[in-house]
Order: structure tokens, then C-alpha cells, then sequence
């Protein structure tokens, strides 16, 4: 079995330390071998923004996709924020009935929840049976559940409505891949009350993940944005550009901070750790968004209605009709720049008024 994110190197780039490599591909290895003895592997890939955590999510996701045609991947994304399931070839939408998520453009503002409809790359689910059960296998099924809104959780975004999810996959006994995309807004460090004792059901469900069969990966920033219950449950974990040394890995402070910036050429470098084992791989392509798919989900409810803001051309929603701008800050940006226009209007007319009697006074007749 071939990995394709460990390919071979460049003439004139670095050669890592070759036992590092080999570790690093035992590893692998292990994360996609099906082994229903050995159980599930759960992962967590650690990085600053833009260290590419997303491109070793896209590349587990590819392989599985080609390797295990017959595994059924579901996507989290985060609310307001890119969707990256659009760099995957291969994709479905799919949306709870009543929850009023919507799809925008991230550029424009325009909706594209019906195009996507129209184009049957979106479909509605009332039940998670019926969710599973549409879900495509060897397709990367991108999910968005409904705010419960539940007393003492004012606002969730589909937090729980996940969490519930992810128990019922636990007893199906299917292989099965969950990608949980910006895992740290679902298990936020500190948090009380209700969500507390939710995420530590969830804690306990992501424990038992292995012998369910479903293989599990995250990311996120730093371990110390997640829940330490959660973070204790992890197997595998990855550590990429500016992420920080975790307390109980293998690899040194100094090994994370020697790794090199990712960029076009080179990839992204990352180091992968198991109980004792570690080792160092490469990803070697950088996934981009195709163009004009810069999109985002929304949860919009009945009694609200969006408009696109004419200073950054964001969605927002509103109840009164008056409302022009998303927040203060853009109403302030519209007003200056107003300010600005009517100023430059005034130099014109007043360059125009000075040159028009400069003009009145060169025809003027000399009398002698």
C-alpha cells in the first residue's frame, strides 16, 4: 500500500532522517487498515491558521475515498466559515430539514442553497437513519445540522445535534470516517454547565469509537482550546507548522519549531505520534478552493431576513427593514468614505470655477 502524501523529494530539498519517514508511514498505515481485531484510529491535527491542517484532512479523505469506495465520510464545518469540502473532488451537501442553514457565497453574498438543490448536489434529511442511509459512499458528505436550542445553551450551531450523531454512527459497527473540521468549537476548553456534561458523554463516545469502527480526525489550533476529557481520547497526533509542543508527545519542542513554512513548492511537513512511535511525513499538495466556490453556512430562522452589506459584501441578517450595514464598523468605513467623495467633488468644482475664470479673463478684449 502506497501513501501518496509521502512521496520522494526534490534534488534540492532537506532529506529528513529516513527511520522518521518509515515510522511516520507504519503510522499511516495503521490510521486506514481496516482491521476490525485492531479497531478504529482517532487523530488530531494541530497547526496556526494556515499551516495546511485542512490538506492532511483532503488527503485521508482522498484515500480513503479510492482505497475504500465503500466507507461512508461525513464533513463537519464550521458555521461562518469557508467550506472546505469544495477542494475534494468529490462531494454532497446534506442539510436538516427545519434548521434554516443556508449556503452563501463568501464574495458576492448571493444564496446558492437552490442551486445546489437544482444541480442535486444538496439534500435534505429529517432523521440521522435517514441521513445514513442517503449518504453516499466513496463521496465526501458534507453535513450541517439545526441549532437545538436547548435551555442553558443559548446557541450550539449543531454542536449537539453532532455529538448526538456521532453516538448513533457508534452502533452501527460499519466502517465509517468522521472528519470534524475546527474540532475546538465543539469541545471548548472551560466550558460549563449543560455542555459540560455534553462533551464529556462525547469524550466518552470518541473512547469507544474504536471498537465501533469509525475512524475519527480533527483539528484545531492548540490542544489548550479543547476540553482536556476530549484531548486524552486521542490516539494519533499531528503536529504541523506553529503548533505547540502537547505534554504527553514523543516529539521535542524544537522538532516542531524547526518545521519549515508550507508553501506551493515544498508542501507542508508535519509530525505524526503514536504512544512511542513518532516519525515526520510530507504533504505534498496544498488544496485550493476552486474559483468562485468560496462559500459559508448560515443558520437563518423564520423570523429573520439577510441582506448583502455594500461596504465588505457580507451576508448578515436583520428585522428592521432600515438596516443598510452589517455592524457599526462598516457604517462608520460608508460614512468616511461619503465624507471623502463629497470632499474630492468640492476640489473639482473648485478647480473647475478657478479654471473657468482663468478661461472668462484670456478672452476678455484689451481696450486701448
Amino acid at each position: 500500500m502506497s501513501l501518496p502524501w509521502t512521496k520522494s523529494l526534490e534534488k534540492n530539498e532537506e532529506t529528513p532522517d529516513p527511520r522518521e519517514v518509515i515510522e511516520a508511514r507504519n503510522i499511516l498505515r495503521d490510521i486506514f487498515k481496516l482491521d476490525d481485531d485492531l479497531g478504529a484510529k482517532t487523530t488530531l491535527t494541530l497547526g496556526t491558521p494556515g499551516s495546511c491542517k485542512t490538506a492532511v484532512d483532503c488527503h485521508f479523505v482522498n484515500y480513503a475515498i479510492r482505497q475504500y469506495p465503500h466507507v461512508k465520510i461525513f464533513w463537519r464545518s464550521a458555521m461562518g466559515a469557508p467550506i472546505q469540502i469544495f477542494k475534494l473532488p468529490k462531494w454532497h451537501i446534506y442539510i436538516e430539514k427545519d434548521s434554516g442553514v443556508r449556503i452563501f457565497n463568501r464574495k458576492g453574498g448571493r444564496d446558492w442553497t437552490k442551486k445546489f438543490e437544482e444541480n442535486k448536489q444538496l439534500t435534505y434529511f429529517k432523521t440521522f437513519k435517514e441521513l445514513y442511509n442517503k449518504a453516499k459512499p466513496g463521496v465526501c458528505n458534507g453535513v450541517f445540522f439545526k441549532d437545538l436550542h436547548i435551555k442553558g445553551i443559548p446557541s450550539d450551531k449543531g454542536t449537539l445535534q453532532w455529538f448526538r450523531f456521532y453516538k448513533f454512527l457508534l452502533e452501527y459497527y460499519d466502517w465509517s470516517m468522521v472528519v470534524f473540521d475546527e474540532i475546538h468549537e465543539l469541545c471548548k476548553a472551560g466550558s460549563g454547565g449543560k455542555m459540560w456534561h455534553e462533551i464529556k458523554q462525547f469524550s466518552n463516545d470518541l473512547s469507544n469509537a474504536r471498537k465501533s469502527n469509525v475512524i475519527t480526525h480533527g483539528n484545531a489550533h492548540q490542544t489548550s482550546e479543547l476540553d482536556s476529557r476530549v484531548v486524552d481520547n486521542i490516539m494519533i497526533f499531528m503536529q504541523m507548522y506553529g503548533s505547540k509542543k502537547y505534554k504527553h508527545n514523543m516529539v521535542s519542542k524544537q522538532a516542531v519549531a524547526g518545521l519549515p513554512k508550507p508553501s506551493e513548492r515544498i508542501g507542508a511537513w508535519c509530525w505524526i505520534s503514536e504512544a512511542g512511535r513518532y516519525g515526520k511525513f510530507r504533504v505534498p499538495e496544498i488544496y485550493e478552493l476552486p474559483e468562485n466556490m468560496s462559500m459559508s453556512a448560515r443558520i437563518i430562522n423564520k423570523y429573520e431576513k439577510t441582506k448583502v452589506c455594500p461596504q465588505c459584501n457580507h451576508v448578515f441578517t436583520y428585522t428592521n427593514s432600515k438596516k443598510k450595514y452589517c455592524d457599526r464598523t462598516c457604517e462608520q468605513k460608508a460614512y468616511m468614505k461619503r465624507v471623502r467623495e463629497r470632499e474630492k467633488k468640492k476640489v473639482v468644482g473648485m478647480e473647475k470655477v478657478e479654471n473657468d475664470c482663468k478661461l472668462s479673463h484670456s478672452r476678455t478684449p484689451v481696450i486701448t
